[in-house]
């Protein structure tokens, strides 16, 4: 797979569930786009949830190496 994945553009991304390694649990996670929520759905909150009302900014590498998460697999 590394070698397909290094094909990619960098802002292509597979699904979590077509990797077959385990993953760990993300130490957050991140709502956004809640000011658009329907009023039934509740707002999520707690200190694993990062909550915006507009959109995320942060990209996916970046998450990751915030959350000490990331793994440089160029070498």
């Amino acid at each position: 797979m590394p070698l397909l994945l290094s094909r990619l553009p960098e802002d292509l991304h597979p699904f979590a569930s077509a990797i077959d390694t385990p993953l760990p649990e993300p130490p957050k996670t991140v709502d956004y786009f809640l000011a658009h929520k329907a009023s039934w759905v509740p707002r999520p909150s707690g200190p694993r949830h990062e909550a915006f009302d507009e959109a995320y900014t942060v990209g996916m590498k970046d998450w990751h190496r915030r959350n000490g998460l990331f793994e440089d697999s160029d070498g």
